[in-house]
This record gives C-alpha cells, structure tokens and sequence, in this order.
C-alpha cells in the first residue's frame, strides 16, 4: 500500500487518492519558490559536500529552521528527538552520507508532493539536487499545497540576507528564471498592480521594493541595457534613469518562472497599461542577464554598489584587462564562485581609481590563480582583519558583491582592511571610500533617509520575532503542559496567520 511509502504524520493532514501512482521526477523539478524553505537544505548539503562555505550554510539552514520551530521550542512536536540546530545537523550529515552512497533508495519512503510541491522529504530533495542525482520516486496526495515562500519566512523571522540568497540560488538552478523591473516613474499603485498582474499570470517567487536614488537608477540601466555595445553610452544610461525617475519612488523588482509562457506578449500588453511606453517597465530574456540582475539587486551590498559607484568618468584600462582575464581564468576553471577580488579592484569597481594590479581572495585553496605580478592571491592580508578570513568574505553574501558576474569583496569588508593595515596608501583609498558614501547621500537625502528607516524597521521586526521565540521556549519550560498547550491554541486562533 502507498500509504507505508508515505511518513505517517504526513497523513494527519494528507490522504492517498484512489488511483494514486509513484512517479519519477527530477529532484530540481521540485524546487520552487513555493518552498523557498528547501532552499537553505541545499545549500547547507552543497557545502558539506564541498567543504566550503559551511559556517554561512549552517547559518542560513539555522535561521530557517529557528523561523519554522518557534527559535526550537516546538522542534520535537515537529521531529521527535530533536531539540536543537545540533540535532537536525547531525541527522542531515547522515543523510547527506547515505545518498552520496546509496542514492535515493527505492525501498523506503517516497517523496509526497501535493499541486507539485513537496509537503515532505525537503532533506532527502535537497540532498538530490547537491548530489546532482537525476530522479527520485514521488507520489501525488490530496490536501492543501504546502507554502514556505518569502513571505512566510519573513513572517517567521528569517533574516533578509538569507531569504535573498535563497533565491538567488533558485535562480542559478533554474534556467527559466526571469526578472522584471518596475521603475519609480510607474508610480506605487500602477507597480502594485502591475506586480498582482505577474502573481496572476506566473510563479512569482520573489518581489522586492527597494528605493532607489538616480545614480542607483544610472548604474542600473548600464547592467540592463549595457550589453548594446555597439550603440550604448554612459549618455544613454543617465537619459534611461532620467525616464525611469520619480522622486520619492520605489524601484518594484519581481523575480517569477517563465514556464514557456509568452513574457513579450504580457509585456507588451502590460506596458499599455501602465501608459509609459517603454520606460516603465523592463523584463530579462535570457537566464545570463536574470543572474546579473539578481547577482547585484538581491544583495545589500550589490544595491550599496548600485547607489555609490560611479563610473561616468571613471578610466580603468589595467582593472578592465586583468579582471576579464581573471574572469575568464576562474570560469574555465569551474572556481568563479570560490574566489572573489578585493582591495584595490574594488574601489576600481567603484571607479575610485586603476589598479597596478589584481588582487583576489580564494576559499579552499591556496594561490591557484596566482600570477605572481598582474593577479595576486591574498588570503593572508586579511588576518590583520578580526572575525574575518577569506572563506567567510567568499561564502558569505553579507561579505561580498557581484561586479558584472565576477565575485568582489564588500565595501565594508575593504574598508576594515583598509584602516586595521593603515599604510599611507590604505589610508588614502580609506578616505576616498569615506567621500564617495557621503557624495551621493546629498543627491538624494529620501533615499537615504528611507533606507535607514527600511533598516531599522526590519532589526525592530527582528527583535520582537526573536523576542517572540525566547518566550515560547520559557513558557514551554515553565508552565504545565496542559496551561502551555492551551495558551498556544488561544494564540493561533486570534493570530497566527495562514
């Protein structure tokens, strides 16, 4: 019978239909922005079998699972046996073990998946896709299709920069994957409901709101439009932002699946509505520009990128030529996402001033681009830098940017360099990194302000959720079970949201 292929408390909440078949499917076919959640299980099983980027793994595969057990005060009504991080990491490690050995075994339990979602076995699914296996057996149930989007990790408490990095991981997996932009001269109601509009006609599974200053907007257009070679000129980018502007307007960004779907024709119809021709709004066509797109705008430093550099005058003929080839290098290599550039190349980056030459970090190696002149390995700077290495600046998206496709080490992180080394020559890239944060903020104060705001608003939201955790867990300490239980379902009849 299905139903001893199936996890028994699944079925308290799902039931085998009549006819129910196990099917094949590709493990990725089951990742989806519906269960983002999956997400972090694979990056944290994509690092253990590299061995690299780890600690950033355990912290994203920690925070959601922290959001969906209530901080683990609930973790043992959910997997009995488990009452922390430590436990489900040890059981994962196993798991990881078994499949990299055995691969998806067949004789036990199935993967049980409701309107194509999983409702169960996001660590063997996971494990699939890190292990790159090409199918695993499912079985369709009846029941109400399980959702961990965005929206529900962020109810939960997950923090920004994972939630992010989830979907940019979704989105390097999935090659239909696309992007829209929705520029502030839209306006918020018309970007609100064109948004509503995608949701209506695709699988949406990210949508940010951002705002944006007109040099972020100038930035911008270069990354969306730049691959015009043969016609596109820093002119054409300040005229696009110039289109594109609205004071105070918000930048409405909508990550959503293809799935074969005619985007032209629902772009062309939608930019009607808006009423602003083509300045309203612009979609991806190709997987290659979506990964640019999201590379720098689901990244706080990538949009920190976006607002303060300026490369309108900037002239960087030796950063141009070694950064291609170190492009180029680490691609061929299969090692772009395990290196990143740093000093100097980043203020090039942010076209401060040329390099002499190219510096750049690597995680679980040592010098394997070293040129010994143009390009140069230089992991062992950064022990002058506390709670810092180049694992962390590499793995950890709160610790780097991406500069056309190419990884680069923070402002921040360059920063902290720059003043703990303090030689006349850092000291001098310090104050000019200091003077370029401060040159634009006048150009656009709401910006600033808002985002501050932003900031603050989501560490307050942060605070009570973690707040909310650390009373569950001591009221489940303290009080008699029977009070406890009783209380919670008081509390999810008058507010847990569905």
């Amino acid at each position: 019978m299905l139903e001893k292929r199936v996890h028994a408390n699944t079925l308290n909440y799902y039931s085998v239909p009549d006819g129910a078949e196990i099917y094949s499917a590709a493990p990725l076919d089951l990742m989806n922005g519906a269960r983002l959640d999956v997400l972090a299980r694979y990056v944290y099983a994509r690092a253990k079998l590299s061995g690299i980027g780890v600690a950033w793994a355990q912290f994203c595969y920690g925070s959601m699972l922290n959001g969906q057990t209530n901080g683990f005060a609930r973790a043992g009504e959910y997997d009995p046996g488990k009452s922390g991080l430590s436990d489900y990491i040890e059981q994962f490690d196993r798991l990881i073990e078994s499949m990299r050995a055995r691969g998806f075994a067949i004789d036990e339990l199935v993967i049980p998946t409701c309107d194509g979602t999983i409702v169960d076995g996001a660590h063997r699914v996971a494990s699939a896709v890190a292990l790159g296996l090409e199918s695993i057996q499912c079985v369709e149930l009846a029941g109400a299709r399980m959702v961990q989007n965005y929206q529900s990790l962020t109810r939960n408490g997950v923090p920004e920069s994972v939630i992010e990095s989830q979907v940019l991981e979704l989105i390097r997996l999935k090659p239909k994957s696309r992007i829209a932009l929705l520029f502030p001269c839209v306006g918020t109601r018309s970007s609100q409901a064109a948004v509503t509009k995608f949701q209506e006609c695709f699988d949406v599974d990210y949508v940010q709101n951002t705002p944006v200053s007109m040099n972020a907007l100038i930035n911008l257009m270069h990354l969306s439009y730049g691959h015009h070679d043969d016609w596109w000129s820093d002119h054409h980018a300040r005229s696009f932002a110039k289109n594109r502007y609205r004071a105070a307007g918000e930048l409405s960004v909508v990550a959503f699946q293809e799935q074969g779907r005619d985007v032209r024709g629902f772009k062309d119809a939608l930019r009607v509505d808006l009423g602003k021709d083509n300045d309203g709004l612009h979609t991806t066509d190709t997987h290659e520009e979506t990964l640019l797109l999201a590379e720098t705008l689901f990244n706080a430093n990538g949009r920190h990128w976006l607002s303060f550099a300026d490369l309108s005058g900037a002239k960087t003929p030796r950063f141009d030529r070694f950064l291609q080839r170190f492009g180029n290098v680490t691609t061929q290599a299969g090692a772009a996402d395990r290196v990143a550039v740093d000093s100097g190349g980043v203020l090039a980056a942010y076209g401060l001033r040329d390099v002499s030459d190219l510096d750049y970090l690597e995680a679980g190696g040592e010098g394997s681009f070293d040129e010994g002149g143009d390009i140069n390995w230089h992991n062992a700077k950064y022990d002058v830098v506390d709670g810092l290495d180049a694992e962390a600046i590499v793995s950890d998206p709160r610790n780097h940017f991406y500069f056309h496709g190419v990884k680069f080490a923070a402002f921040h992180v360059v920063q902290s360099l720059k003043e703990a080394r303090n030689t006349e020559k850092d000291l001098k890239d310090f104050l000019a990194m200091k003077r370029a944060e401060k040159s634009t903020i006048g150009d656009d104060l709401w910006v600033y302000l808002r985002t501050t705001r932003l900031v603050i608003q989501r560490r307050i939201r942060q605070g009570f959720i973690s707040l909310f955790h650390i009373t569950t867990r001591l009221m489940k300490r303290r009080l008699p079970d029977a009070i406890y239980l009783h209380i919670r379902r008081l509390y999810r009849a008058l507010f847990k949201k569905s």
